[in-house]
């Protein structure tokens, strides 16, 4: 098994422990923002995992099925990505619009549960498996003859997960503990999940 293979199953692992760990604090915070971060490392988890298939047959030889060989399945699998993200976008903005919607109509009841110690304990965990899935990733590719474009864009999704899952922490914090922002206090979740798809756009439409 050669080192790309090795990272992108490390990869498969760390991911996973970050989306069940993002699905366990919206369980218990109810807040749409870390659903929508929970749901992005699920899609690096499937974005990891067709990998590991991109690195076994993209660069396979042409054949009767392939005649111009197997380099599409790279766009392909990004097409795929794409596609996804922007459907999770869709719904996580069309959820918040819901809320805000209700909110001034004087409807809404807000359930979100956002505490201190909940939003430090799911930042510390979240950026140390970005932190620690990278150092995995740089660690192979420099064991390998030339870095690999696959492991370099799984690097660069993690740093900008990692980065904004701190943004979002910090932004649930600010509408939910500083007197500042006490009257949109019930909507900060809408307002701060967004403020993230508007952000997470960026990858999908770029791919």
């Amino acid at each position: 098994m050669n080192n790309e293979k090795k990272a992108l199953i490390w990869g498969v692992g760390i991911n996973a422990f970050s989306a069940v760990l993002g699905f366990v604090f919206y369980g218990l915070t109810k807040s749409q923002s870390l659903l929508l971060d929970s749901l992005v490392s699920f899609i690096l988890v499937l974005s990891t995992v067709i990998s590991l298939f991109v690195t076994n047959n993209a660069h396979k030889d042409e054949s009767e099925e392939f005649p111009l060989g197997r380099w599409a399945i790279e766009n392909l699998f990004l097409v795929f990505r794409a596609i996804l993200m922007l459907l999770i976008i869709v719904y996580t903005i069309t959820e918040a619009a819901i809320t805000m919607t209700h909110f001034f109509q004087g409807t809404l009841v807000d359930d979100v549960n956002i505490s201190i110690v909940s939003m430090v304990t799911y930042a510390a965990l979240m950026v140390g498996s970005c932190i620690f899935i990278n150092i995995i990733y740089s660690y192979y590719n420099k064991k390998s003859d030339k870095p690999s474009p696959i492991i370099t864009i799984e690097i660069k999704a993690s740093i900008y997960d990692g980065l904004v899952t701190l943004g979002a922490t910090t932004g649930l914090l600010l509408f939910y503990h500083v007197p500042f922002f006490a009257p949109v206090k019930e909507i900060g979740d809408a307002i701060v999940v967004t403020i993230l798809s508007l952000i997470y756009t960026v990858t999908p439409v770029k791919e």
